[in-house]
């Protein structure tokens, strides 16, 4: 699992594989509006922009372009 890792991870699976449930429920409550109970589609994408790494070759890759072109 550790070399499935990013470093645009969110952290909410371990470097050994198991869920970390306490991470998911920071990063959910940072990213949606009170109650908190799902997350909208502009939520998602300020999470995931906020999530990157712009020395993440990785995601430059499947992104298909610099991150600093996607800012």
């Amino acid at each position: 699992m550790h070399r499935a890792k990013h470093g645009s991870d969110s952290e909410v699976y371990t470097k050994i594989g198991e869920y970390d449930e306490e991470r998911f429920n920071y990063i959910f409550k940072m990213y949606t509006e009170e109650p908190h109970t799902h997350m909208t589609l502009s939520e998602a994408m300020h999470m995931v922009h906020c999530n990157m790494d712009p020395f993440d070759p990785v995601r430059q890759v499947l992104d298909g372009s610099p991150q600093f072109l996607n800012i």
